[in-house]
């Protein structure tokens, strides 16, 4: 890997809008004298977001992908421009598309701006038309028939867990089976807590497999890991990490905030039905819950909540732009 001044984040508006607000402020309405009611619009709040930020975690790019595969809002701060920020945005964009399963992406392309575009396979059509005062021509790239981004790879048929159960466990192979079992029922969103990622545990063959079966399945899926200590396993160069920075929309890692870092449980929930639990994150013993909903809802309550208030660590962005 090579060392990066900037990473890429998947972001959404509800969570990050006074983050993406500031750079578009500056690019659109300050330098290119947009108009400011006509730079937020209804797109914004359903929209994929992608924001570039730099070591320090200043917001330095960003842009957005509509549900229906039009690309847009790419701005990046004047000091960032030339440095591949924009193309980096571009290719987290078209991954989220690619894995989304959408066949083709638009976008209304400025004209000083055709070429860095079509340097990405898109290609122009229609006649160059005025938007905000500034010449604009249509774009697309079509995804069914170019190639795919990412290791992409078949759906694999996720295995029921079926009634309510609990399957107790004691060493660290009754754990490890276990979390192999549950990733092998989610069928598209994992929220997994842990220390330091547990390399020993996770980074093993069988793991890796399954976490990237579900990464790169069909679908839309959706891998967040909060990560209290990423040192070793950003040493280590744990697998996973390197998965997380080809696939940034789809599997993301946080570490939580300061007011959260003592908390010594480790947990893994699949989907909103079943979850995996160690009371203390430094011992393997544990269970697995399959069907115990209410219990499900009140993990994911306290997963959303640390990852709202979280941040990337910066031991884990060491990213290949």
């Amino acid at each position: 890997m090579i060392d990066s001044d900037f990473f890429i984040e998947p972001a959404s508006w509800d969570v990050d809008e006074e983050r993406i607000k500031p750079v578009r402020i500056e690019v659109f309405i300050t330098e290119q004298a947009v108009p400011e009611d006509e730079e937020w619009d209804d797109q914004d709040r359903v929209s994929q977001h992608f924001l570039a930020c730099a070591a320090d975690d200043d917001v330095i790019g960003t842009a957005r992908l509509t549900p229906t595969g039009q690309f847009g809002r790419i701005a990046v701060l004047r000091p960032w421009r030339g440095r591949g920020v924009g193309a980096a945005l571009l290719r987290s964009a078209l991954e989220a598309a690619s894995m989304r399963g959408l066949t083709e992406v638009t976008l209304a392309a400025q004209v000083h701006a055709l070429e860095f575009y079509a340097r990405a396979g898109f290609e122009p059509y229609g006649e160059v038309f005025d938007d905000a005062g500034i010449p604009h021509r249509w774009m697309r790239r079509d995804l069914a028939t170019s190639t795919p981004v990412g290791d992409q790879r078949p759906r694999r048929a996720p295995v029921a867990l079926a009634g309510k159960q609990v399957v107790e466990f004691t060493r660290a192979d009754g754990y490890r089976r276990e979390l192999l079992r549950l990733l092998g029922a989610c069928e598209n969103r994992l929220a997994l807590y842990t220390h330091d990622l547990e390399p020993r545990i996770t980074d093993q063959q069988p793991l890796i497999d399954a976490f990237t079966a579900l990464a790169t399945g069909a679908g839309r899926p959706e891998i967040r890991i909060l990560i209290q200590d990423a040192r070793a396993a950003a040493r280590a160069g744990h697998r996973l990490i390197d998965l997380a920075q080809r696939l940034p929309t789809v599997l993301a890692f946080r570490r939580p905030g300061k007011n959260d870092l003592d908390y010594p449980s480790a947990f893994a929930v699949a989907d909103r039905a079943h979850f995996l639990f160690r009371s203390r994150a430094a011992r393997f013993e544990g269970e697995l819950r399959i069907g115990h909903r209410r219990e499900v809802k009140e993990l994911l309550q306290y997963f959303d909540r640390v990852w709202e208030e979280g941040r990337l660590d910066p031991n884990l962005r060491r990213l290949d732009l």
